[in-house]
């Protein structure tokens, strides 16, 4: 598990700070609706990349579904081998996040997690979107899991949040899995004021 550390100067600890943990965009899937995602990363102070920013479900995966492409990347198969598709929506994983960054300008991305649709493909072949992902956002690759502690620090005192952060794999297997999953993870960890 990762460890990593930011330290904030601020004015004062009463200002509001906001976090926003994006994840399971699944950028090239019919479902994905990218103008919500530039909405919804609008405003923050910090983000935090929870994977699966990407589909990266190509033909040869036995998860392949053809109904389930976005148009634009059906579009892009039309003109290339399947090789470049998963770059392809990965610089689309960058303009959002940099767009977001930029609309917010002082704000940081924490890092992006690992996570199950490109470990698969990292796993299966020489590239890793994640690590594609980090090195175009300049941002660490906090791996499965990551502790990571915000430090506000301000002329007379400091107070530090603490974060345990997870993509998780495996929650959706049955209805309500997802949390009872979660709240199973968190409850082996203590000490922390975010999961």
């Amino acid at each position: 598990m990762r460890c990593i550390k930011h330290v904030v100067k601020a004015a004062s600890l009463d200002r509001k700070f906001c976090l926003i943990a994006g994840g399971d965009n699944h950028i090239g899937n019919s479902g994905c609706d990218e103008a919500q995602i530039s909405q919804a990363l609008r405003g923050a102070n910090f983000y935090l990349g929870m994977g699966d920013d990407i589909e990266g479900i190509l033909p040869h995966d036995k998860r392949w579904n053809s109904k389930s492409i976005a148009p634009w990347l059906w579009k892009a198969m039309a003109r290339e081998d399947t090789s470049g598709l998963i770059a392809l929506q990965c610089d689309r994983a960058v303009h959002h996040w940099k767009a977001a960054l930029h609309a917010n300008r002082g704000s940081r991305l924490l890092g992006v997690l690992e996570s199950n649709h490109p470990r698969k493909i990292a796993r299966d072949g020489a590239f890793d979107p994640t690590a594609y992902i980090c090195k175009q956002l300049n941002t660490p690759n906090l791996g499965n899991t990551t502790q990571i502690h915000i430090t506000f620090v301000t002329p007379k005192k400091s107070c530090t949040y603490a974060i345990l952060a997870t993509h998780g794999w495996g929650g959706g297997c049955t209805k309500g899995n997802k949390l009872h999953k979660l709240h199973m993870w968190a409850s082996r960890f203590s000490g922390y004021d975010l999961y």
